[in-house]
């Protein structure tokens, strides 16, 4: 901390929030959120309006692309290869954004302190630990509610998850892709940025277009799923908003998608399938349907052969013994 003009800076790197404290006075302005934010050198250039237009209009867009597609079908076309190819497809896509949004902060002068990667802390590991569970609460209540109006949440996109060693460690890297790459972009540039260049003195505005973009990216898992998930980046959303610091977001969300290696063989659902929020594997995987529908057996017009993995995961029949 240190004293500039005769009241007290936060540091960019050791700032512990960027929400008012209780008691403080300062009035609430665009100037003062580039001040404890550490964007105070922040200057629109080229690079915010690509980053932005990936963001808002790019990425979302792709997975819209594939709407009205049965998520059921798509999944269960994908074999063994296609499998891995989409998973590795996902890591290159994701740290691609990733790149942009740094090409961008260093462009405009803030570097990644200026979208919330402050100086590791950890009380952020109990942050991020303790938002996984409320949010996973309150989600169930979601799902739950979903269910009573018709629109049940499906829990087919656990066949993502491979089940084979090689294809654990790779889903381990696409958990932490995940979690690294997509709050670094809906919630730490995304947020800020449309705060700073609509001179925005609130986050409302900011959180409800990255809540819906973020949902939007996962379109693909139908409506219901688009409702939960938009839910789930605006409690994204407040974590980050309330924290100050990118990383409970990101310890939060590399957790919930590294639970889909264990959630699968512990709750299951009557028949079989996982609440969508208590299963992870929640990233955007916007070239799902592109890639399933390249399946051979799909594009021979034959019934898709399903891989071990999705096998196991079959509904059982109303005839088969169930102990």
């Amino acid at each position: 901390m240190v004293r500039l003009r005769g009241r007290l800076e936060q540091q960019p790197y050791s700032r512990e929030t960027i929400y008012p404290h209780p008691g403080d006075t300062r009035e609430l302005s665009i100037d003062r959120f580039r001040s404890d934010s550490g964007n105070d050198n922040f200057r629109t250039v080229f690079m915010t309006w690509v980053s932005l237009s990936i963001l808002v209009i790019l990425y979302p867009g792709i997975s819209l692309a594939g709407i009205g597609e049965d998520p059921t079908i798509l999944l269960k076309s994908l074999d063994s290869f296609m499998l891995m190819l989409l998973l590795v497809t996902t890591i290159i896509f994701q740290w691609a954004i990733f790149s942009v949004n740094y090409l961008s902060v260093r462009t405009e002068g803030t570097g990644l302190a200026g979208i919330g990667f402050t100086k590791f802390r950890g009380i952020y590991i109990a942050w991020g630990v303790a938002f996984l569970l409320a949010a996973n609460l309150l989600l169930a209540g979601v799902a739950w509610v979903l269910g009573q109006i018709g629109m049940p949440l499906s829990g087919d996109v656990i066949m993502l998850v491979p089940t084979d060693p090689i294809g654990k460690v790779v889903w381990v890297m696409v958990s932490i892709t995940a979690g690294v790459c997509e709050e670094t972009a809906f919630r730490g540039y995304l947020m800020t940025r449309l705060r700073l260049v609509g001179r925005m003195n609130s986050w409302v505005i900011p959180t409800i277009i990255s809540a819906v973009a973020f949902g939007a990216c996962h379109a693909y898992q139908g409506m219901p799923g688009f409702i939960a998930i938009t839910i789930y980046g605006a409690l994204f959303s407040i974590l980050y908003i309330r924290t100050g610091s990118i990383w409970p977001g990101i310890i939060a969300h590399s957790l919930q998608d590294l639970g889909a290696l264990i959630w699968p063989l512990t709750i299951l659902s009557s028949d079989n399938r996982l609440p969508q929020c208590m299963r992870g594997g929640g990233q955007p995987l916007p070239v799902i349907p592109s890639l399933a529908r390249q399946c051979p057996d799909t594009l021979r017009g034959r019934r898709p052969r399903l891989p071990v993995h999705v096998k196991a995961w079959r509904s059982p029949s109303p005839t088969s013994d169930i102990s």
